[in-house]
Formats: C-alpha cells, structure tokens, sequence
C-alpha cells in the first residue's frame, strides 16, 4: 500500500481510531516509530546524529 490522496498522512496529535491508525500507518513506511495512545497520535522525531568532536574536552 502507498500514500495517495485518499489516505492523510499521519501527523502528530492526529485523534484515529485504532483501525484508521493502522490503516495509515502501513501506507507509510518512512514512519518508523508512532504511537496511538488514548486514540491521540504521537511521532517520534527522527533521530539525529550528532559529530563527535575529535579534541579532547
């Protein structure tokens, strides 16, 4: 399944019932952590890499 314009992306703070959720959820894979909690959307940023200094603090 793939986005279209049938199918809202998922945004954080979405209210979806749980089968609405999951129905979006696999229409996007980019989505790698989401989480449906009292039927509120919540989206994990995506994590960042932060470049380690190569000097001693």
């Amino acid at each position: 399944m793939t986005l279209t314009q049938d199918t809202p992306p998922l945004e954080n703070g979405n209210r979806l019932t749980r089968m609405e959720f999951e129905r979006r959820y696999h229409t996007m894979p980019d989505v790698k952590k989401a989480n449906l909690i009292e039927r509120i959307l919540y989206i994990a940023p995506p994590v960042r890499q932060c470049q380690m200094s190569k000097e001693p603090i």
